[in-house]
């Protein structure tokens, strides 16, 4: 990757994305219902590095992804003590890269000498790197899941999921498995284990012609916990969890004790990594004028370094992170004095005005807590004008500071006879 580094750039980036659907929720009889969606995405990609002051373009991506979906969910309530969730899905996926990266050159330099900024030699070359792929494939799926109560107090889930991708010929099998456990009344007991597959990201498959034989990264997870329902809107759930992934596909220049490894695109499924921790969820649903939502996690994650065959904290391991939402609504179109303010001229002209009330107001807030995220420390070697991460650096040995925010809105909504109007009013990051 080095070798595609430089010091001062301009990026210019357009992407744009276009998505639709369309449901059918189909009643067959008291008993049995579907959901048909028939949809598609498409995701435009375009960037170009350049150098300043002029446009010396050494990087384009003009790029596609699209996805077409059809898909039929089943839900059969056989008896009553006994439930059957079934399905099927075909994906059409295309993806379409255009992506050049210029030669490139790291040169040698001598710090000491009167003029350092003067090139002494040149240390690695590395060639042209070109993507121009399209192709189109798909994917299927199908799935069946059973729950069915044991008694008063006992409900098991099994199911089992089977998905196919044709581009990479790879197929697989996730089972699931659920138990919960009613303690008393609004205390339940859940277990559960499941199995779920990735595919690899499109550009992971497109950037080298032998990524083509990368396989589904997948996790095992069990997750215990208990569901305290206080209240028809009121609860409060206490999960812990274990996660282990496996078959995660890494650039191949991370398996290496070489900074200065040319990056071809080639990927292999050399990655795993380990997760644990719990997470506390309160809510508050909004039944009168007042609702809530509060969470709180704490996990360890973990990934392999495939040089030394060592853990490290992986990038998204924040260890910390709380949630709080909460919002009150309240009704001035019931009060009398408003409903007389609301006629006057004056109060029609400057209705927009955000501290001004209207037929119905909504005052929340959002605020938001994030442990700091570990990171690699760069090495600058002189003699190359390069910052690396050296052969036996050991990655993300320090963190940045936490993160938090705060965010309060104004919701205004008027109220006519056919039709509502909502003006809001948003201060982010107050």
């Amino acid at each position: 990757e080095a070798g595609f580094s430089r010091g001062a750039e301009n990026v210019d980036n357009r992407n744009s994305q276009a998505i639709t659907g369309l449901t059918l929720k189909t009643l067959w009889n008291e008993k049995f219902y579907s959901l048909t969606t028939l949809s598609g995405v498409q995701n435009n990609y375009f960037a170009e590095v350049y150098e300043n002051p002029g446009r010396d373009v050494f990087f384009t991506n003009d790029s596609r992804e699209a996805e077409y979906t059809a898909k039929s969910d089943m839900v059969w309530n056989i008896l009553p003590q006994v439930s059957l969730d079934f399905g099927a899905s075909v994906k059409m996926t295309r993806f379409d890269y255009d992506v050049l990266g210029d030669p490139d050159t790291l040169f040698l330099y001598d710090p000491t000498s009167s003029n350092p900024d003067s090139a002494i030699g040149i240390f690695r070359t590395y060639p042209e790197y070109r993507i121009d792929k399209a192709t189109d494939s798909y994917k299927t799926g199908l799935y069946i899941q059973s729950t069915f109560d044991l008694g008063q107090r006992w409900r098991f889930t099994a199911g089992v999921r089977h998905d196919y991708f044709d581009y990479n010929r790879f197929s697989s099998i996730s089972p699931r498995f659920g138990i919960s456990y009613l303690l008393a009344a609004g205390t339940t007991l859940n277990l559960a284990y499941g199995r779920h597959f990735q595919t690899p990201a499109y550009l992971e498959f497109a950037s080298n012609e032998l990524n083509r034989d990368l396989e589904s990264k997948y996790n095992d997870q069990v997750v215990a916990g208990i569901d305290l329902l206080w209240r028809d809107d009121l609860k409060t759930t206490l999960e812990i969890f274990y996660k282990e992934y496996q078959n995660v596909p890494v650039n191949r220049t991370l398996t290496t004790t070489d900074p200065f490894d040319y990056d071809d695109g080639r990927f292999v499924n050399a990655g795993s990594g380990k997760s644990r921790g719990f997470e506390l969820f309160l809510q508050k649903k909004l039944v009168k004028r007042f609702s809530t939502i509060f969470s709180y996690s704490y996990s360890e994650t973990e990934s392999l370094d495939p040089r030394f065959n060592t853990y490290y904290p992986s990038d998204y391991d924040y260890r910390h992170v709380v949630n709080f939402l909460a919002g009150y609504k309240y009704p001035f179109r019931n009060d009398s004095w408003y409903q007389s303010m609301s006629d006057n001229i004056w109060f029609k002209i400057f209705a927009w005005l955000p501290f001004l009330p209207a037929d119905e107001m909504e005052i929340s807030l959002k605020f938001r807590y994030m442990g700091g995220r570990p990171y690699t420390p760069p090495v600058y070697r002189a003699e190359l004008k390069e910052w690396i991460v050296e052969e036996q650096q050991q990655l993300n040995t320090l963190r940045y500071p936490v993160y938090h925010r705060l965010d309060v809105r104004i919701d205004r909504r008027f109220i006519f006879d056919r039709w509502n109007m909502v003006l809001f009013f948003d201060l982010v990051n107050i």
